[in-house]
């Protein structure tokens, strides 16, 4: 019988110094999750890691090749690397399969929290053939629909598209879109910060956990629970003006005096703080 031709898969990781705990952890994930995983799916063994083709921290031709034609990614957003980001979104741009992982220990990065993400832990035994079970089944779906891939970066050139038409139907269905995406990321920072509740019930802590009262969103720590009460005359969906950027569509209320406006391209999304800007209802 004719041997079956086995596709490419990089692993996009942390590499850290040789020897390191890093290291050994990107190595222990990749023999013996990563690894088993996608043979059992047929590619090619062992996956090919960056550091195994070019100097450590140098994102080459070769790496970019990868990124953009080998038939799987598997991303490990462990330790928030960014190299590993700049390489997930190279793998964004051109739409193909990915698979994303992260240490159960850490959070999923905001930006790409609806994404789905897979937890490992390497070092638990009962935990491995669940974590690869998961990954096989995520590659299995990837691989029976590869033209269905949505990435943070599609979304929003398709959104942008959509925003630059001169049809004020296609103009309404990226504000849609806009409010659709805003929703499913609130969803996922909700669970996420109540995954995190759990775990540090569950879980021994430290001094160095966030407060309760920090919520994590696009980088920034926005304090909740402030006595202070204003009765925001707004309501997600509606359509607002400002005097500086035009008009738009709030997409999102937070607590405090914050809200969320899609504005047309090339402005696009701002959040406000309404102690300072004028809004009035368009």
């Amino acid at each position: 019988m004719p041997e079956i031709e086995r596709k490419k898969c990089f692993v996009a990781a942390p590499i850290g110094v040789r020897g390191s705990d890093t290291f050994l952890r990107t190595e222990d994930v990749q023999d013996f999750i990563v690894g088993p995983a996608i043979e059992q799916c047929n590619y090619e063994m062992p996956p090919i890691r960056a550091d195994q083709i070019s100097e450590p921290g140098r994102i080459t031709k070769q790496i970019i090749d990868h990124l953009i034609n080998d038939a799987l990614v598997v991303v490990d957003l462990t330790d928030r690397n960014p190299n590993v980001f700049y390489e997930l979104a190279i793998r964004h741009a051109v739409r193909k399969p990915i698979v994303q992982i992260i240490h159960k220990s850490q959070t999923i990065p905001f930006d790409v929290s609806v994404q789905r993400t897979i937890f490992y832990d390497h070092q638990n035994l009962r935990e491995v053939p669940r974590t690869i079970k998961e990954i096989v089944d995520q590659i299995k779906a990837a691989e029976h629909n590869p033209g269905n891939v949505d990435t943070p970066l599609s979304d929003a050139i398709f959104q942008q598209s959509l925003l630059e038409s001169n049809d004020p139907i296609q103009k309404s269905n990226a504000e849609i879109l806009a409010i659709l995406h805003e929703i499913r990321s609130s969803t996922s920072s909700w669970s996420k910060n109540f995954s995190s509740v759990i775990r540090r019930n569950t879980l021994s802590t430290n001094d160095s956990d966030v407060s309760e009262h920090e919520v994590e969103d696009d980088g920034e720590k926005t304090v909740t629970g402030s006595s202070e009460s204003y009765l925001i005359p707004f309501a997600s969906g509606d359509r607002v003006e400002h005097n500086t950027f035009g008009q738009g569509t709030i997409v999102r209320i937070e607590e405090g005096y914050i809200v969320k406006v899609a504005f047309p391209m090339p402005i696009g999304m701002k959040r406000l703080d309404l102690k300072f800007a004028k809004l009035v209802k368009a």
